[in-house]
């Protein structure tokens, strides 16, 4: 009698509970080496042959688009978290290629200090740089680091940036941003887009050609729903796509084709240290917004229905690529802070949310009057982010 577990690993009920029927077989595709991993839809592999199954995925995906030159610089974005170190050692491994298997790009790794976020202590934080430090220097690229509470955008070298501190008064700032009175949702679609906004200025500050994120399977079914959501169903196709245009540097998702089992794997394979699972996160920071209940719900699926994930993921691309309705042809410029198109007709749900709204913010005074002050341009911003600033302090 056997089950399937999460991962698709098929197992015995009358074997030891993880002791998977696989286990002295020989893989099929080497005919060599013992069975290592079995994958969902596809035969058991042995160790070598599944990291070369994993960076084929990786290697076509640039491959196929060609929109990577040779001789491109790139900016990685590393938080020391499982996809992005993938990434990095993915990276890695084909830097150090024979010549003809070689990536010919010229590699930058940004860290993003989000400490200000957390209320962490100076010790807290050099002891959170410092793990940084030592699981950068196994990849041996030149790294630079800022804080998400930079305004500046300041781009220091990371040894510089270890030794560096956030201003007092920019963290005030971003916190008072951030204050009991925003939603955490608002507060989440905020921070996402402050740290989008960051890679772009440092890529072009760097002279970086592109951005290379880490974003897997998962992560961009959970963004394709949550930015529906949000009201930003005219930009998703950006926002999932292999290359996202918006703004003045592409910000490319090289390893989008990968699952979280795949990534599970690799960092044991190949050993690889990551931030401990206890450290501080968004998710932990934002608990109560809408971005976290959507991947709450499409987690809890995914252990009923183990196809929900790539279900979603394959509709969302083949939304993204669906020619754009004539109502949502862009002839009003490009958002001042996610730079996604707005749409020159809104549509008559947006229409009838606005009108709702003006009519509420008319009955309370306070709300009223708090709209009038604010300095930001709302002609200037898409749906989504005029609802970041209905909540976000700007001034």
């Amino acid at each position: 009698m056997c089950s399937n577990v999460e991962d698709g690993t098929l197992v015995s009920m009358s074997r030891a509970e993880d002791e998977p029927l696989y286990l002295d077989e020989i893989c099929k595709k080497c005919n060599e080496s013992k069975v290592a991993v079995k994958l969902k839809f596809k035969e058991a592999q042995c160790e070598n042959c599944f990291l070369a199954y994993v960076r084929h995925k990786f290697r076509a995906s640039l491959g196929s688009t060609k929109i990577v030159g040779r001789g491109a610089t790139i900016l990685i974005v590393y938080d020391g978290r499982r996809k992005s170190s993938v990434l990095l050692d993915m990276l890695r491994f084909a830097f150090f290629q024979d010549a003809y298997k070689k990536l010919h790009f010229e590699p930058h790794v940004l860290y993003i200090d989000d400490s200000a976020l957390f209320n962490l202590t100076d010790e807290q934080r050099n002891s959170r740089l410092q793990r940084i430090d030592v699981l950068l220097e196994r990849f041996g690229f030149k790294s630079y680091g800022t804080s998400i509470a930079d305004t500046s955008h300041r781009v220091l070298s990371y040894k510089e940036y270890m030794k560096s501190s956030v201003q007092n008064d920019q963290v005030n700032d971003l916190r008072a941003k951030l204050g009991p009175t925003v939603s955490h949702t608002s507060s989440n679609d905020y921070i996402q887009n402050i740290r989008t906004n960051i890679i772009r200025n440092v890529a072009s500050h760097l002279n970086a050609n592109f951005a290379f994120t880490s974003e897997i399977e998962s992560d961009l079914a959970k963004i394709f729903l949550t930015n529906i959501t949000l009201g930003r169903g005219g930009s998703v196709c950006q926002d999932i796509a292999f290359c996202d245009t918006r703004g003045n540097v592409p910000i490319i998702r090289p390893i989008r084709n990968l699952d979280i089992v795949e990534v599970e794997h690799y960092i044991k394979f190949n050993k690889i240290d990551c931030l401990d699972d206890e450290d501080v996160q968004l998710d932990d920071l934002f608990e109560k917004s809408l971005q976290n209940v959507t991947k709450s719900f499409v987690d809890e699926l995914q252990s009923n229905f183990p196809s929900t994930i790539s279900t979603i993921f394959r509709t969302g691309d083949k939304i993204s690529g669906i020619t754009v309705d004539k109502n949502c042809i862009v002839d009003e410029g490009n958002c001042t802070f996610c730079w996604s198109g707005i749409p020159s007709q809104k549509s008559e749900t947006i229409q009838a949310l606005e009108y709702s709204r003006f009519v509420s913010e008319n009955v309370s005074a306070n709300r009223s009057n708090f709209v009038r002050e604010r300095s930001v341009d709302e002609s200037k911003l898409c749906y989504g982010c005029k609802n970041i600033f209905k909540d976000v302090s700007m001034t």
